[in-house]
């Protein structure tokens, strides 16, 4: 991780387009202004860990439904976990 000292009102540049300023300290904060492309998506981390976690959700609800609905896999939501789990390949050892 590089770490770098700025003070209020200076700035440090990644790439050619994203400019990162830090507009104003306070107790225990740093606000921080961010000049990026649209295209460019901003998060704070902990926004960023759940749209991840959303979008896994997600992918897995999907991925089931088609596995259930072209009988390529069980309906799982009709077995118990035992019948779940043994219906699960099993890697060879």
């Amino acid at each position: 991780m590089l770490v770098l000292t700025r003070r209020q009102g200076e700035s440090i540049v990644i790439g050619n387009d994203i400019k990162i300023t830090v507009v104003s300290l306070g107790p225990g904060r740093v606000k921080l202004g961010i000049e990026a492309p649209p295209q460019v998506r901003v998060d704070r981390e902990e926004i960023h860990a759940r749209i991840v976690q959303e979008q896994s959700a997600d992918v897995l609800a999907a991925v089931a439904s088609e596995a259930t609905e072209d009988g390529n896999g069980p309906n799982t939501s009709q077995l118990s976990k035992t019948e779940v789990f043994s219906s699960v390949p099993r890697k060879p050892r």
